[in-house]
């Protein structure tokens, strides 16, 4: 995961310096698509872990040195899960099976590839850091195949392909931090304006 927002780079990282950081969930809904034929599929993005390089303090002190035109850099990750369920109309249903395929597997029962799909309910989900930092994220389907698989519930199998969308909030007086080195650093480039001039 890469993320650049502020002068601030997000990167993977070192997994022998990071720690975990508790949190606590704000938001964390379904998101909700309509299949073209009839099924509505189900995502979810399930937060299990945040992992951090620095503590938040370093990070103050480290944006307080460094020159208004450099980036922080910050080792970040996060851990999760992604939920996919299917409500099929029963025209669609099948006989149940236990089975549990791999992916790899699915892809050889393919039947429809890139089926269309409409977006009934779409939103962030939402997550507070213990060091005051905030995590959102969108989990977004891109892909839909039907394999002529089904599940234990008798439901259609669909290959689901997604992109997940991560913004993160530093805590307040970071942010502040940021606004400043923004300001000074405008104020320099219109000064080295004015004196090209």
């Amino acid at each position: 995961m890469s993320l650049r927002e502020k002068k601030l780079m997000f990167e993977k990282p070192v997994l022998t310096d990071a720690k975990f950081i508790d949190f606590e969930i704000e938001k964390e809904e379904w998101n909700d698509y309509r299949l073209a034929d009839g099924s509505m599929l189900k995502a979810r993005f399930v937060l299990t872990g945040t992992l951090m390089e620095k503590t938040i303090d370093e990070i103050r002190k480290e944006l307080k040195t460094l020159a208004p035109d450099q980036d922080a850099k910050i080792g970040f990750g996060i851990r999760s899960q992604r939920l996919f369920s299917v409500e099929s109309p029963s025209k669609l249903r099948g006989t149940p099976d236990p089975k549990k395929y791999s992916f790899e597997e699915l892809r050889d029962f393919i039947v429809e590839e890139d089926i269309d799909f409409e977006t009934v309910k779409a939103t962030w989900n939402s997550y507070l850091l213990e060091n005051g930092m905030r995590v959102k994220c969108r989990l977004s389907p891109t892909t839909v195949s039907k394999t002529s698989k089904f599940d234990d519930a008798g439901m259609p199998i669909y290959i689901v392909d997604a992109t997940l969308e991560v913004k993160i909030t530093m805590p307040e007086d970071i942010e502040r931090i940021f606004e400043q080195r923004k300001k000074t650093s405008e104020r320099k480039l219109e000064a080295q304006r004015t004196k090209a001039k």
